[in-house]
């Protein structure tokens, strides 16, 4: 933070010019290299569709951009676990939610449980550790780990506050989240003071709150967190212009374990179009802080020299919502909630790459120990990105062979009455429910916004107007219920090989075809409907089909 500011865009820039190439990310040169260092930062809540278009017209986010213009930006990365601890656990351990049993934000993983940061502890890295965690067991509220296990009721067990916003301080109020400057101050000060005098690679993580809403006492007993807040500082930060007010359907018209969601989570009153857009203004601003927090990283990486031997790793548990499918929060599969951020800089990691590639949160784990040159462990659920980042493909580096074409994502936590599963893969995104009754699953078909973004027109069309069917890129409808309902405006031929960076096309799919019964075996489900409708090499690993989800 260079005279009481965070470093922006022209500050990041300037400190590459004032450094020189020696500060710059380079591909490191083959053969007999030293170990790079890494530094992984981590924040809470952020939408991983602003990191590329047409998210980022929304917010200036100047670090995120920085490390877009000298690395990698992944367009298709998702959390395995749309909530805090268990997505989190999904991180350190490598493993899939119903492997390690981190079901909700009670129940994690074991304090000894070994991640992949004891490893490199193991294997010579220099460790330290600034801020949240939030991995192992028995954080946050009880009321977390009863409302996860006795939703099938029929009646309401708890209600998050009405979610709102507040405006704080002036357009000086440069430190809204105080905790986490504190930690990113600390972290800023290990860099200059102690990596830079190391003479062995050291990994460095820093935790982040932000952008998650602030706690709402106001709400009473077991509150939860609701207030977006933020200063003008921020808010200026934010196009106006460019939010987008979503849909805010009718509940009778909502899926039912959204509408149980919209319900907990205060979202089923009236709410005015600027209400909403301030909420989403709010948000945005919040994440144009932490954002700042990631550039003071990258400025003393820069200042001590670092940043041209270090991996730098930007990242989120989840999304949030912010007003999408009438909810704020998470514990969502829903894109706003399961899409995460995830951008890569360092030696070997090529420039402004953007890679469609569909990755997740357990890829953390694997690619941390690709990274240290550790040999991975063969029964993780995560593959290494290192390959992608380098242009290689998976069997050149890894005896696993080839990443699957698909990543698994699943909820057990409060404010959903059904365990929720997602796959996602290609095109295809789709969603399973399972709650010890038959529960309507969905599936979505994914557009790339840029295709057709010089079309009012088309842009107008790819509006879902329609309940049964799914447009795929190319035009042709997928009908489910035996309807023929033929698309006219899309129906010219799209380059197939242009990237899907987007779900921006979201189609209830309401079909007994596809309805699952059973707590637990909607995964199972969703695995053998995908193999069915997608690529032929994609098959239900016996592992994701155990036994129905239950707490030891």
């Amino acid at each position: 933070m260079r005279g009481g500011e965070p470093l922006g865009r022209a500050g990041l820039a300037l400190l590459l010019m004032a450094a020189g190439a020696g500060a710059r990310p380079r591909p490191a040169a083959p053969g007999g290299q030293p170990r790079s260092s890494v530094v992984l930062v981590a924040c809470d809540s952020l939408d991983g569709r602003l990191t590329f278009f047409p998210g980022n017209q929304t917010v200036d986010l100047p670090s995120v951009n920085f490390m877009k213009r000298y690395g990698a930006v992944f367009l298709n990365a998702y959390t395995n676990s749309p909530i805090c601890c268990p997505s989190r656990a999904a991180m350190w351990s490598g493993l899939f939610t119903h492997l390690t049993e981190s079901w909700n934000n009670f129940k994690g993983l074991d304090p000894d449980y070994v991640t992949w940061m004891d490893l490199m502890e193991q294997n010579g890295y220099h460790t330290q550790k600034f801020g949240k965690l939030d991995y192992t067991s028995g954080h946050h509220s009880v009321s977390n780990r009863v409302e996860a296990w006795t939703r099938d009721v029929h009646f309401l067990l708890r209600q998050e506050g009405r979610p709102m916003v507040n405006l704080t301080g002036d357009r000086k109020r440069v430190r809204v989240m105080e905790a986490d400057w504190r930690n990113t101050d600390k972290a800023v000060n290990w860099i200059k003071e102690e990596a830079v005098n190391l003479t062995q690679p050291f990994v460095l993580y820093l935790g982040l709150n932000l952008p998650h809403p602030y706690p709402s006492p106001y709400a009473g007993e077991n509150f939860g967190s609701s207030t977006f807040l933020t200063s003008p500082y921020w808010l200026e930060k934010v196009n106006y212009e460019a939010i987008k007010i979503p849909k805010w359907s009718s509940l009778s018209e909502m899926h039912p374990v959204d509408y149980y969601s919209s319900y907990t989570k205060n979202c089923t009153g009236e709410f005015t179009e600027e209400e909403v857009r301030n909420i989403r203004a709010f948000y945005y601003a919040m994440c144009a802080e932490t954002d700042a927090m990631l550039g003071e990283i990258i400025s003393a990486l820069g200042d001590t020299g670092l940043l041209r031997k270090a991996v730098v790793i930007f990242t989120a548990d989840h999304g949030e919502l912010a007003m999408e499918h009438r909810q704020f929060y998470k514990m969502s599969m829903y894109e706003g909630s399961s899409h995460v951020p995830l951008l890569v800089m360092g030696p070997g990691v090529k420039e402004q790459q953007e890679i469609p590639n569909v990755v997740s949160l357990v890829d953390i784990y694997p690619t941390m120990l690709d990274i240290a040159r550790i040999p991975v462990p063969q029964n993780l659920s995560g593959y290494s990105l290192i390959p992608l980042l380098h242009k290689k493909t998976e069997s050149e580096v890894s005896p696993r062979g080839p990443r699957p074409s698909w990543v698994l994502s699943e909820f057990h936590g409060c404010n959903v009455n059904s365990s929720v599963y997602m796959l996602r893969t290609g095109k295809w995104k789709y969603i399973a429910y399972s709650d010890g009754c038959s529960v309507l699953p969905q599936l979505f078909g994914a557009l790339n916004p840029r295709r057709h973004r010089r079309s009012k027109k088309t842009a107008e069309h790819l509006k879902p107007k329609e309940d049964n069917f799914v447009h795929l890129p190319e035009g042709k409808p997928v009908n489910l219920n035996g309807l023929t309902k033929p698309c006219t405006v899309c129906s010219h031929q799209e380059d197939q090989q242009r990237r899907s960076n987007e779900m921006s096309l979201e189609s209830t799919v309401m079909s007994d075809t596809f309805a699952t019964a059973g707590r637990g075996r909607g995964m199972e489900h969703a695995m053998v409907v995908l193999a069915a409708w997608t690529e032929p090499e994609l098959s239900p690993p016996q592992s994701h089909l155990s036994s129905p989800v239950r707490e030891k």
